[in-house]
């Protein structure tokens, strides 16, 4: 339904065909995703972490060392900033392509926030 509201069909050659809309949309996603990754590496840089696994998981290898209490608290801090960018991301997404969707606003902007 989407794809089909957006004209994002391949050819056989596969090239997509997208008008001004489709490529509103994708800017839009590919901007939204470029904010998410910079927030993602940030956290990573301020805790150390290697990998995006660790950041979802909350089991962060390198701190194995540290006694189990602030092992806990370490991690479940790592883990709720991870959350709270994951459900950030999500919602203004979502909103977007509701409000897109239902008329409420003309083309999607790629000046989106994950602050707003």
């Amino acid at each position: 339904m989407i794809a089909a509201k957006f004209g994002l069909y391949s050819d056989a050659t596969g090239c997509h065909n997208l008008d001004d809309e489709g490529i509103s949309c994708i800017r839009f996603a590919v901007s939204l995703r470029e904010e998410y990754d910079e927030e993602l590496l940030s956290i990573m840089n301020k805790y150390k972490v290697k990998c995006e696994g660790e950041l979802v998981t909350g089991c962060i290898k390198k701190f194995h060392r540290l006694d189990k209490r602030r092992q806990h608290d370490l991690c479940e801090a790592i883990r709720r900033q991870f959350r709270e960018l994951r459900n950030t991301t999500r919602k203004t997404f979502f909103c977007k392509v509701h409000e897109h969707c239902n008329g409420n606003v003309g083309r999607y902007t790629s000046d989106v926030s994950l602050h707003e």
